[in-house]
């Protein structure tokens, strides 16, 4: 494969932090700091001679705040960030991807045009990634087994579409609040499949006569109900 002399003078320079620190101490922060992003924690699993952070010691605070500042520690975090997110295959790209799925996700591409469910191998891959979870359950009539409730919940659109107006400077970033805390929910949608249509009437009338039940923030239009033949 050949390359410009551009690029390959971009490829022949290496990270300032790909090298491993001389320093231990500093070594194990930028490692400790890379897993789980909390300065305190990394100064205290490095070893640094300072208060604990579960005390709330501003001491370790302030230390991982001056490390941080070092050219060779921020350099060495940079690289050990960007190898953690090659290995993962997490780019930016990819998470809008992920949002942009449950964001504009549509709940008839899970059934036929009959308004009959799709089996799950039939649904199309961007709209199985959209689906939080999938649970089955038989029912009975005395001890005859007449049918299924099945349950999907979807990922929350709403919280989707936020994030993306955010990132897109749409919208402001939500503010903290002192106040009334709004608790949303995902979208779920219930059904009962009957496996002999003569039980939709006699056995579960309630659950025949609405066989969809949509949140209604999730903003899909409901079919029209089912009929006993």
């Amino acid at each position: 494969m050949k390359h410009s002399p551009k690029t390959a003078l971009v490829e022949s320079v290496p990270h300032p932090g790909r090298n491993p620190l001389k320093d231990m101490k500093r070594e194990i922060f930028c490692r400790e700091y890379t897993r789980h992003g909390d300065k305190q924690r990394a100064v205290v699993a490095a070893g640094f001679n300072c208060k604990t952070w579960e005390e709330g010691s501003t001491s370790a605070s302030a230390m991982g705040c001056g490390l941080m500042k070092e050219e060779k520690v921020l350099a060495r975090v940079q690289y050990l960030q960007e190898k953690r997110w090659r290995q993962a295959d997490l780019d930016e790209i990819n998470v809008l991807k992920e949002l942009k799925r449950i964001a504009f996700f549509d709940l008839g591409a899970l059934y036929h045009e009959n308004g009959a469910l799709k089996p799950v191998t039939e649904w199309p891959v961007e709209a199985r990634r959209a689906i939080a979870s999938v649970d089955v359950e038989k029912l009975f009539s005395q001890k005859d087994h007449v049918g299924y409730t099945v349950k999907v919940k979807a990922h929350n659109k709403v919280a989707a579409l936020e994030k993306l107006m955010q990132y897109f400077h749409m919208i402001e970033p939500p503010q903290e609040s002192k106040g009334i805390t709004v608790n949303s929910t995902n979208a779920q949608v219930n059904f009962y499949l009957p496996e002999n249509p003569r039980h939709a009437k006699t056995d579960r009338p309630q659950q025949a006569e609405d066989a969809f039940q949509v949140s209604a923030a999730s903003g899909v239009v409901l079919p029209p109900k089912l009929t006993n033949s």
